[in-house]
This record gives structure tokens, C-alpha cells and sequence, in this order.
């Protein structure tokens, strides 16, 4: 994480918002395909984590430790749109 901070200027959120540029204002509006945040456990830690709204509109597919979970859109923090 500090070689992330040190190379972008920050986290997670500011590296994707240097590269995506200004988040939605609300996650409610990100669409199929768009890039959200959300928090992942990664054993004991709680940790910001990108990634995709899945075709339903509903569901983030974002990773863990154990490969690629599903999340509800709700529980994203961030929404970039990419299209």
C-alpha cells in the first residue's frame, strides 16, 4: 500500500479517481461495466478494492483471497463511469 500511495498520491480511491476522473456523486448511479469501490476483508484488514458492476446492474464482481466475489451494488463506497 505505501508503494501504491507513494507511486499514485494516495489509495486506492485516488489512484482510480487520477484515472477515471471524478467519482458519480451517488454509487446508485453507476451502470453495467462501471468501476466501483468497495471494502474487502483480506484476513484481518479491511481494505479498498476496485471493481466491475456486473450485466444485472446490481451485483459488484470484485476479489479476495479467495478469487472473485459478488457484492451488492449498495455496499460500493465509489462509482467511476467508464463509457
Amino acid at each position: 500500500m505505501a508503494r501504491l500511495k507513494r507511486i499514485a498520491g494516495g489509495g486506492v480511491i485516488e489512484a482510480a479517481s487520477r484515472a477515471l476522473g471524478e467519482p458519480y456523486p451517488s454509487v446508485l448511479l453507476a451502470r453495467r461495466g462501471d468501476v466501483v469501490a468497495v471494502r474487502v476483508r483480506i484476513r484481518n484488514d479491511e481494505i479498498d478494492s476496485l471493481g466491475i458492476v456486473d450485466d444485472s446492474g446490481a451485483q459488484v464482481v470484485t476479489t479476495n483471497v479467495d478469487g472473485l466475489i459478488d457484492a451488492p451494488l449498495e455496499s460500493a463506497t465509489h462509482a467511476w463511469g467508464v463509457g
